[in-house]
């Protein structure tokens, strides 16, 4: 009985003394941002930018009560999400450094807002990558997605000419290695030969990227057939073709 008095009395004790030690702090939360979530909310506010029937007075995607959302990237193509407050940054996100304040007043929960953002992204369903189009100088078209690739010939009724034929066409499966491989050149061209004026403005021979999301263009590419970056992307596609 003594042993039974003894160890209910201790037990009482530790319990007391507990009452009076510093709480432990929640375990801290996972974070929603991750390089991929980072990409998901980036295509969503680019997808959403051209698709919104109403924009802000600054002409940027609208978020909640007050804040506005662009899909910005810099020189050296490192890309970002800004968040504005009435025309002015508030903070940024960095798929690698994280959360940027842009001003001493801000003090809300970030991730939070970011967990908001990429729920609404996550809502929409938007495919896990860029949609790419390659228009050829004689007309052949070329649809890659990360899943396959796809060659649509030019007959020669519709070429310039009208004996040209652009071959017989096909489709099929695509590697994600490949994909990377070909994308990285088409983010090149993109790069560097933005696309200006219109398609009516092109010369003959000129080739053309086209970067999307589902059927919204993003960007254009018009390329002369002198560009090195021309040159490497055609080379990749035509390898496509043997294997």
């Amino acid at each position: 009985m003594k042993i039974i008095h003894y160890i209910s009395f201790f037990a009482v004790l530790l319990s007391f003394m507990l009452t009076f030690l510093p709480k432990n702090k929640e375990m801290k939360k996972e974070s929603c941002l991750s390089e991929a979530n980072f990409e998901i909310a980036y295509r969503y506010i680019q997808w959403k930018y051209l698709t919104a029937k109403k924009l802000s007075k600054n002409h940027k995607v609208l978020f909640g009560d007050s804040f506005e959302l662009e899909a910005t990237e810099d020189e050296n193509a490192n890309q970002r999400i800004v968040f504005s407050k009435k025309g002015y940054k508030y903070f940024s996100i960095d798929p690698k450094k994280g959360y940027i304040p842009h001003t001493k007043t801000a003090n809300d929960d970030y991730d939070a807002m970011f967990c908001t953002l990429l729920q609404q992204a996550n809502f929409q369903n938007l495919p896990s990558s860029y949609h790419y189009q390659y228009i050829d100088g004689n007309g052949n078209l070329w649809r890659i997605t990360k899943d396959s690739v796809q060659y649509v010939p030019i007959k020669p009724e519709n070429s310039s000419s009208g004996f040209y034929s652009g071959g017989e066409p096909f489709e099929k499966k695509l590697e994600e290695a490949v994909f990377q491989h070909v994308e990285t050149l088409f983010l090149e061209a993109l790069r560097s030969n933005p696309a200006t004026g219109s398609d009516h403005q092109l010369t003959k021979g000129t080739a053309t990227v086209v970067q999307s999301i589902l059927s919204s263009t993003l960007k254009k590419s018009y390329l002369t057939s002198e560009l090195p970056q021309r040159i490497a992307i055609e080379q990749a596609l035509e390898a496509l073709k043997t294997k």
